[in-house]
Formats: C-alpha cells, sequence, structure tokens
C-alpha cells in the first residue's frame, strides 16, 4: 500500500559528505589557492614595475623636452651655504613640472623664494603620485627630511617622498680621509661631476655625455623611506658608490620609519635600490628604461654611472 523507503523521494535516496571527503576538498582547495597565490603576487607586482618603469619613461621624456628648451638636464638646488637668502632648495622634479603635464603645480609655485618656504612648502607637504613607484607603500607616507626640518622651514614638517633619484655619478657622500673633494666642496662646477646631475645646482648637457647616452644612467629608484634626504620637490640624488640595493642599518638611521636626520650615514643611504625583487628600474640619458639586477658587476655599475669617464661600458640588456 504504501513504499517501504520513507526516505526517498521518486526512488532517490540522498546521502551527506563523509568527513574524510570534506577534509580532501579542503586540501585540494588549499593546494590550489597556494599554487595561485603566488603567481596572482608575481602578476600584481610585474604591474607594478611596469608602472613604475612608466614613471621613469615620463621623467626622462621631460628631461629631454626641457633639455630641447634650457640646453642642459634639470638640476637639483638641494643646498648652498654659501647664501642662505637666496631662491635654493629646489629638487629637479620641480623644473620638469610643466613637461611632465603637471604645469597647474609649478605656476602656483613661487620661484622668488626657496623651494620650502611659503606656497612652495604647501606643495612640497602634498604627494606627486608619479614621483612614487606603486611597490613601496611606505613612501606614500609624507616624512620629515634635512630640508624640511626646524632649521629651515620653522618646525618640523613632513613632506611628500620620491622613489626616483637623479644620477650623481659614483662619488662617496661623505669626507674625511680617502673621500674625494665633491660632497665636502659642495660645488657648483661641472668638472667635479661625475654624473650628470648634483646635488648643488649643476647638470650636464648631452654634449657633456661623452660616454654616451646610451651608456649613461639619468635617474634611478631609491627607497626614500631608508633615507632622510629625499622629497620630490626638495632633493633627490643618489650615487653607485654603493651597489644596487645596498642594506644600509635602516634600524639604528632610520629610527623605525621616521628618519634619524643627525645619526644617518649618507655614504650608506644615498643608493639606489628599490622593492622590486632583484634589482631597480633606471632611465638612460637617451630616454630608455632599463632594469639592472643586485647582482650586477660594480665596476660596470660605477662605469655607466660616469658620463665622461672613458670606459668601454655598456648597459646590460
Amino acid at each position: 500500500m504504501f513504499d517501504n523507503c520513507p526516505s526517498s523521494v521518486g526512488n532517490r535516496q540522498f546521502s551527506a559528505f563523509t568527513l574524510v571527503e570534506l577534509l580532501v576538498v579542503i586540501t585540494i582547495i588549499g593546494i590550489l589557492i597556494a599554487l595561485l597565490l603566488p603567481a596572482v603576487q608575481a602578476a600584481r607586482e610585474a604591474a607594478r614595475r611596469m608602472q613604475c618603469s612608466n614613471n621613469l619613461k615620463q621623467f626622462a621624456l621631460g628631461s629631454h623636452n626641457y633639455h630641447l628648451d634650457h640646453n642642459m638636464l634639470p638640476y637639483c638646488l638641494a643646498s648652498d651655504n654659501r647664501n642662505q637668502n637666496n631662491a635654493q632648495r629646489r629638487n629637479w622634479i620641480v623644473a620638469l613640472l610643466p613637461y611632465i603635464e603637471q604645469s597647474g603645480i609649478f605656476d602656483q609655485m613661487d620661484m622668488r623664494i626657496q623651494g620650502n618656504k611659503g606656497v612652495n612648502l604647501e606643495f612640497a607637504k602634498k604627494n606627486l603620485s608619479m614621483a612614487l613607484c606603486p611597490s613601496d607603500s611606505e613612501a606614500a607616507t609624507p616624512l620629515v627630511t634635512e630640508l624640511s626640518m626646524a632649521a629651515y622651514v620653522g618646525t618640523n614638517t613632513a613632506v611628500g617622498l620620491t622613489s626616483y633619484a637623479a644620477n650623481s655619478g659614483d662619488h662617496h657622500n661623505s669626507t674625511g680621509p680617502g673621500y674625494d673633494p665633491y660632497y665636502a666642496n659642495d660645488t657648483y662646477s661641472l668638472g667635479l661631476l661625475r654624473g650628470v646631475i648634483s646635488r648643488c645646482g649643476c647638470s650636464a648637457s648631452f654634449r657633456d655625455i661623452t660616454d654616451g647616452t646610451s651608456n649613461t644612467l639619468l635617474y634611478g629608484e631609491i627607497i626614500p623611506s631608508w633615507c632622510p634626504w629625499n622629497a620630490w620637490a626638495l632633493q633627490s640624488w643618489a650615487t653607485t658608490c654603493r651597489p644596487i640595493n645596498y642594506q644600509n642599518y635602516r634600524g639604528a638611521e632610520m629610527g623605525g620609519t621616521q628618519p634619524n636626520l643627525t645619526g644617518a650615514d649618507p655614504d650608506a643611504c644615498i643608493a639606489f635600490r628599490s622593492l622590486h625583487p632583484g634589482g631597480a628600474n633606471f632611465t638612460l640619458c637617451d630616454g630608455s628604461v632599463t632594469f639592472l639586477g643586485e647582482t650586477i658587476d660594480e665596476t660596470l655599475f660605477r662605469a655607466i654611472s660616469s658620463r665622461a669617464g672613458g670606459e668601454i661600458a655598456n648597459v646590460p640588456n
């Protein structure tokens, strides 16, 4: 009269997963995630590295257009101890603003006063997005730098950083026995500059780059939170006296994420480095962009940073 299988509906029976089957499914899903996650992270880093490369490309193209107008590369006015009232303390990026589609900022700045004063300081406090590498999340946090200390601006002021620095050559960045005079002299003379843009008011023209524009570095990556001297509006320069991604004693020199302005060693922290795995992006004086590995031969690295050293050296592909 009635079906003897009360749990069946239309002759179908239902059963649940066993605990073992559920654990197997979870394990398989976990393995798939573990396999896919590195690929996703690698793809994201590749995109960030490409954006970083594009930022450098825009600076290089802007520099070529600047050179057409001024017959020289943009220069940095990071310090002038001889005349504190001079309109100094301004980075090469500021000079490039009209050439990288940032005329709106440049036109509101006052070039008659120092770069860390008045309206110029108000702009310096803000980030310039194309001056930041997307792989360095800390770079987006403004910090107090040497030129935004109370001694210069009245009170310690956090300013926007930059992930890119001009190539000043292979100079050591300290004074004393065994060091060259470039850093100490605060010179405006092109004669002592082995790179293409100095820290203090001089830069090369393309005719000065006798080693060849395709064999000479123009700009490269830095990690600004590792060094208290980098801000997009105030200064950013580096040398090749240390290898790419040289690990300075960040804890002792930086005091965590805030620069220790009295304890940092300029010879250790003013160097080219990045958070990209294995190396850093650079642009050459001919406008091309390349990625240099951190294992590059140090002699070659120094050679391609000099503009007129006479070395027989080619930039690695």
